[in-house]
């Protein structure tokens, strides 16, 4: 074995021939980028898969008028679960035409139908007057 050789072997060996000690280094940091890169594609892919699907249709809710907005007749309404919908809680909304809130007051209960897509009170019926 020439000298020449044992020493293109050595340096190989050590990782200072032919730019090797910086190629390891590289390669480590390459790798390791890799490893985040593929982790932040799982964990985006698994909470893209654990996303709802949107509820279609038209839903039953049972509630209480909170507030009447003037004008829009928008409604707040504290209303139990919505099955297959949304859970229960207080929230604004729409209302499909303020005819439909016109005679409604707060602390009215109500028994109302509302389409999925749009968040939108398509049917009220009161069925309590305030206390």
């Amino acid at each position: 074995m020439s000298s020449h050789s044992f020493t293109r072997t050595l340096k190989d060996e050590t990782g200072y021939g032919a730019g090797g000690r910086w190629r390891g280094v590289f390669q480590e940091r390459l790798a390791r980028r890799l490893a985040l890169a593929v982790t932040a594609l799982g964990l985006m892919a698994g909470a893209a898969g654990a996303q709802e699907v949107p509820a279609k249709g038209i839903f039953d809710g049972h509630g209480v008028v909170k507030a009447v907005a003037p004008g829009t007749g928008w409604l707040t309404i504290a209303h139990g679960d919505i099955k297959g919908f949304m859970p229960a809680m207080e929230m604004i909304y729409k209302v499909r035409s303020p005819d439909l809130s016109k005679d409604l007051h707060p602390g009215d209960v109500v028994d109302f139908k509302i389409d999925a897509a749009n968040y939108v009170i398509v049917e009220v019926k009161l069925t309590a007057h305030a206390k």
